[in-house]
């Protein structure tokens, strides 16, 4: 039903055009799911892409289509085998604004991104406390977040890792909470320092990631055979996982998303509400139009300890928000004025 509605025409032009991009030029396939897929010859993976973000634009109207979520959809398919209506039902999940585990992806995606610029925000600070030297040398070299690692939250790394990697961290990002991502993230930027503090120039560094990534799909267990020290994967879950419990002890991630709170209040220009106090209040979503009788999806906000709001992700609310680019500049700026004190 969903998928024989009409969307708007600049949603629909640019899901198809994102379509062949999708599956063909990520590693999105396993070796497991490309068996599947020739014995499986009359699935269209295109068309059964199409569909579902079809369907998850009529849904979530204010969502529609960002660049990104075809990726986290493809992935998705391709684990479930192409079971399209198991895929949109996840997604509902994911961003719906109510889901009580620790997800709500949808700030990474809706206009001006506002949970994705926070958690940015939280990276970049705790890799100047943990890395001062590679974030130095990553702002010499004048690469954009948005170029790297911000692409890389966004999509959950579907857009980057094969799908053998990419269970792998979403195991740890359903056991531990969405902002293991950023835990996962800066264990990466510590396995891989040395290499990084080498590289002189901007396309060097993609190029690095391009190698780094490409890697993950060979035989060998390791991220990359093709460094000096080959990196395996685990060793980045685990260093991950270690330092996760550790921001959390501290409770670093809530502390940071209050500090940016106040920095980005403080420019004017931004509104933000949270959910930190969880209430059952339901939110339907109208899933068939036809007949008479609506098929509703309900989902209701649940009541989590001080722990589990702590460490829970908040919709945010946006008023004349400044783009990503200029909030990555005005907390470098912050960060500058500081380290000069």
């Amino acid at each position: 039903t969903l998928c024989s509605e009409s969307i708007e025409d600049k949603v629909d032009t640019q899901i198809k055009k994102d379509l062949n991009r999708t599956l063909n030029e990520t590693i999105n396939l396993s070796n497991n799911n490309a068996m599947y897929n020739i014995i499986n010859k009359d699935i269209d993976r295109e068309q059964s892409l199409y569909r579902v973000l079809h369907a998850l634009a009529c849904v979530d109207k204010e969502l529609g289509y960002c660049q990104g979520v075809n990726f986290i959809t493809g992935f998705l398919l391709n684990v479930s085998h192409y079971n399209e209506i198991e895929t949109f039902y996840i997604l509902v999940a994911l961003f719906s604004t109510s889901f009580d585990n620790n997800f709500n992806i949808r700030g990474f995606f809706i206009d001006n991104f506002p949970l994705l610029n926070l958690y940015l925000y939280i990276f970049d600070t705790i890799l100047q406390k943990e890395l001062p030297s590679l974030r130095l040398h990553i702002k010499e070299l004048d690469i954009p977040q948005e170029a790297w690692i911000g692409k890389w939250i966004q999509t959950l790394y579907t857009i980057c890792l094969s799908n053998e990697f990419n269970i792998r961290i979403w195991d740890c990002i359903i056991s531990n909470g969405l902002y293991y991502i950023i835990s996962f993230s800066i264990g990466m930027m510590q396995i891989i320092e040395k290499d990084l503090m080498n590289i002189k120039d901007a396309f060097d560094f993609t190029e690095f990631f391009k190698d780094f990534f490409a890697s993950s799909t060979e035989a060998s267990e390791a991220i990359s055979t093709k460094m000096k020290n080959a990196v395996v994967l685990e060793d980045i879950i685990l260093l991950g996982q270690k330092n996760h419990k550790n921001y959390k002890a501290k409770n670093l991630f809530i502390n940071l998303k209050e500090e940016f709170t106040t920095k980005v209040k403080s420019i004017g220009h931004y509104k933000l509400a949270y959910n930190l106090n969880f209430q059952p209040t339901p939110r339907s979503v109208k899933l068939n139009s036809h007949s008479n009788s609506n098929i509703t999806m309900t989902n209701f906000h649940s009541n989590l300890s001080d722990e589990e709001n702590a460490d829970s992700c908040d919709e945010y609310e946006s008023s004349n928000i400044v783009n990503m680019r200029q909030m990555n500049n005005y907390v470098f700026m912050i960060k500058d004025k500081n380290d000069n004190k």
